[in-house]
């Protein structure tokens, strides 16, 4: 959410999940880019000027939306500082988890990628099912207990695909 300001020269509060009116969104491509980008200190928008978002914040929103959190619906719990410090510490391990898993499984497609998506859907949807439930809960998530887990499958999806790739 973003509030009109000095550096941020909007008419009204910006909601989350409500697309920057500047942001090019009829591209078919995954590149969304900004109208403005190159006049944005001229626009005054000064908190854009550094870096370009490329509608980050629409795509974090559906990355949560999509393990089931919903920023419109599932306000901060201010009244149990102790659960929202749960939720927010299991959210920023899901992301550091997923950040490594999916660097690591885009590197095993590179080297194996025929019928990597059939391959990995049936080895990982469970898991994946499983671990974004355990983030939504109230308790923390053991981060080590899944990546020994994901190492696991990780190992026998390997040995399937070599096989294959080489059939192929």
């Amino acid at each position: 959410m973003h509030s009109p300001s000095e550096n941020f020269p909007i008419q009204e509060v910006k909601r989350g999940g409500i697309p920057c009116e500047y942001l090019d969104l009829t591209s078919h491509s995954k590149n969304v880019t900004c109208q403005i980008h190159d006049v944005l200190e001229e626009k005054n928008f000064k908190v854009c000027t550094n870096y370009n978002c490329f509608g980050s914040g629409n795509y974090v929103s559906q990355l949560f939306e999509s393990i089931g959190f919903d920023w419109l619906k599932n306000e901060p719990n201010l009244d149990n500082p102790d659960a929202q410090k749960v939720e927010t510490t299991n959210l920023r391990y899901g992301f550091n988890f997923y950040e490594r898993v999916f660097a690591d499984l885009n590197s095993i497609k590179k080297t194996y990628p025929i019928g990597f998506e059939t391959i990995l859907n049936s080895f990982y949807s469970d898991f994946f099912t499983s671990f974004n439930q355990k983030l939504l809960l109230q308790t923390e998530v053991e981060v080590n207990e899944f990546m020994y887990k994901y190492k696991k499958i990780r190992t026998e999806m390997i040995e399937v695909l070599r096989i294959y790739n080489f059939i192929l």
